[in-house]
Formats: C-alpha cells, sequence, structure tokens
C-alpha cells in the first residue's frame, strides 16, 4: 500500500498534467477564498495582497481601453491606495505596493497628456502616495504599436510573449490559420 500511495503523491505533484491540474485547483481555491470576500480584505497580508492586485489590475485594463473615459475610478484608487497603506504597515514595502505605484504613476502620466485636470485633492493623494519610491518597471503600461510587430518572426513573437503582455485593441482583420497554428505550438512549448 506504501508504494502506492508513493506513486499516487509521485504523479499527483511530479508529472506535469496532474501539477498543472493541482496548481489550477489551487489557484481556483484562492479565487473562491478571496474574491467574494474583497470589501473588507481586514488584516490578512494575503487577502489584502490579492485584494490591491486584482483592483490594481482592474486600473491597469481601465488604462489600456482604446479611449478611457477621464476621471476614471477614483473611488477604487482612493481605496487602493488606503488598503496599500495598511498593506505596507503590516508586511512592508514589496512588488506589489512598486506594482500600485507604478500603475499610479501612468493614471497620472495618461491625464497629464490628455491635459485633463484631476481634482486637487486626488491628484495631491496620487503624487503623496507615489513620491518616495522610485519607479520599478513592475507596473503601469507598455504601449505597444501593431506596426512594430507585423515583420516578427515566431522567435521574437516567444520573446513577445514572455513578457506577459495584454493586448485591449484589437483589429478588425482576419488572422491567416497558419500564424494561429504557430502561435498554439509556441504557446504550448514554453
Amino acid at each position: 500500500m506504501n508504494w502506492i500511495t508513493r506513486k499516487v503523491k509521485y504523479a499527483s505533484f511530479f508529472v506535469a498534467p496532474f501539477n498543472e491540474f493541482f496548481s489550477h485547483m489551487y489557484g481556483f481555491y484562492l479565487h473562491l477564498r478571496y474574491s467574494f470576500n474583497n470589501k473588507n480584505p481586514g488584516k490578512d497580508v494575503e487577502r489584502l495582497r490579492y485584494y490591491l492586485v486584482k483592483h490594481c489590475h482592474i486600473v491597469e485594463k481601465g488604462l489600456s481601453l482604446p479611449e478611457p473615459r477621464l476621471g476614471f475610478g477614483r473611488p477604487k484608487i482612493v481605496d487602493l491606495i488606503e488598503k496599500a497603506k495598511e498593506y505596507e504597515q503590516i508586511s512592508g514595502s514589496d512588488d506589489v505596493a512598486k506594482m500600485l505605484r507604478d500603475m499610479l504613476r501612468a493614471y497620472l502620466s495618461y491625464h497629464e497628456r490628455m491635459l485633463y485636470v484631476l481634482p486637487d485633492d486626488f491628484e495631491m493623494l496620487i503624487k503623496e502616495f507615489v513620491k518616495d519610491f522610485s519607479p520599478s518597471g513592475k507596473g503601469g503600461l507598455k504601449i505597444m504599436r501593431k506596426e512594430s510587430w507585423e515583420n516578427y518572426s515566431i522567435e521574437q513573437y516567444e520573446k513577445f510573449v514572455e513578457r506577459r503582455c495584454s493586448v485591449r485593441s484589437f483589429s478588425d482583420q482576419p488572422v491567416n490559420d497558419e500564424v494561429v497554428e504557430k502561435i498554439i505550438k509556441t504557446s504550448i512549448n514554453m
């Protein structure tokens, strides 16, 4: 019986398909545990971290839309800053805090480019929160134009995918089936 138990453990944790399955199940468990109680994550470091990452990505997604609404997300950003301060009191400043500050810099930068004046108290809150930390490259946006990727090879595509970018603006032109197949093969092999 001991031999069978070892084999099951081996198959569960060291064989890729099973390991991937358990990884997804653990991710689903975290989603269930933290997603539905995110209005008030309390002082639990893991819940605060999950809350900050999730809501930071929501604001980043808003920034990445083709035409973001000017001044969007004010209540969410105020709440994020409050929760981030609580989080940093408990666990210190880490990559989550850096990502949040980089995203807020991108938010300010977007509104400056659009010549949109944010309410003074809101703008000062953001600037005060980000001022003591230099940009870390952990959050915000990467502006990428389709033209710069038109003539790239599949190897260059691999480099692109490794950077974990999300695209929010698509053209209406169909994609050649061969290209889709190469993309899928590349993704499977990564």
